[in-house]
C-alpha cells in the first residue's frame, strides 16, 4: 500500500491557474484506500474546482494508476475529453502521476501539464479503515531475517542496524515517544524465537542508499 495525502486545495488552485478546463484522474487502489483519489474524492474535487471557477473537462478513476500499460489504455478511451482539457490533475501517488504523464506522451498529448493532487508519504500496511503504519522503507536490501522479521531501517527513527540508541525509555522511541522502540520489539521477537544470538552479529554499514538513484527492473 502506497500512502498519500491530499494537497491543500489552495495549492492545487494555484498550480491550475490558467488551465481551465482540467481533466481529473483518480486511482481505485491505494489512493482510494487513503481517501485521496477514489470515486468519491474525484467527485468532491470536481465540485470544489467548479466552485472556484475551474471547469472540469472530464474524469477517470483508473484501475491502478501505477500500471502504465493499463493507464494508457484507459486514458486512450478518454481522448476526446483530454483533448478539450488544458491540464491534468492526478489524485494518486507520485508513481501514478508519472504513469499518467507517460500515457499522455504515448498518446501525443504532450501539451498537457500533469499536476499531482496528493503528496506521497510511504509504503505501509493498512491496520484499519483509515490507519496506516510504515513497516518497510523499500530500501532494496531486505535484512528482516537478521532482526526477527522487524525492520530497523523503517521502524527505528534513527535507522540503527546494530542495537538501540541510549535515548529510548520505557520501551518507547526517543524521537517519537508515541511509537514503541523498534529495538525493544526486535529483542522481544528474537527472545521468543530463541535467537538472541543474532544480536551478537555486527551488520556492516551500507555503501550507499539504493533509494538515492533511479532503479529499473526487468524480469524475463
Amino acid at each position: 500500500m502506497i500512502v498519500s495525502v491530499p494537497k491543500p486545495l489552495e495549492h492545487i488552485l494555484t498550480r491550475l491557474d490558467g488551465e481551465s478546463p482540467v481533466f481529473l484522474v483518480g486511482c481505485n487502489l491505494c489512493a482510494a484506500a487513503c481517501r485521496v483519489g477514489g470515486e468519491r474524492e474525484v467527485r468532491a474535487m470536481a465540485e470544489a474546482l467548479t466552485q472556484h471557477g475551474v471547469s472540469v473537462a472530464g474524469s477517470r478513476v483508473l484501475d491502478g494508476a501505477c500500471n502504465a500499460r493499463k493507464t494508457r489504455r484507459e486514458l486512450e478511451s478518454c481522448r476526446a475529453a483530454l483533448e478539450g482539457a488544458r491540464g491534468v490533475l492526478v489524485l494518486a501517488c507520485g508513481g501514478g502521476a508519472q504513469s499518467v504523464l507517460a500515457a499522455l506522451l504515448d498518446l501525443r498529448l504532450e501539451r498537457l501539464p500533469v499536476h499531482p493532487g496528493a503528496d506521497t508519504l510511504m509504503q505501509a500496511e493498512q491496520s484499519g479503515p483509515a490507519e496506516f503504519e510504515q513497516l518497510c522503507s523499500l530500501c532494496g536490501e531486505c535484512l528482516l531475517d537478521d532482526y526477527g522479521g522487524i525492520c530497523p531501517v523503517a521502524r527505528c527513527a534513527k535507522g540503527l542496524l546494530n542495537g538501540p540508541c541510549g535515548g529510548s525509555a520505557g520501551g518507547r522511541c526517543e524521537v517519537f515517544p508515541e511509537h514503541p522502540c523498534a529495538w525493544v520489539l526486535i529483542g522481544e521477537r528474537l527472545r521468543r524465537l530463541d535467537r538472541l544470538d543474532l544480536l551478537e552479529r555486527v551488520i556492516p554499514p551500507r555503501s550507499g542508499d539504493p533509494r538515492a538513484h533511479p532503479r529499473r527492473l526487468r524480469r524475463s
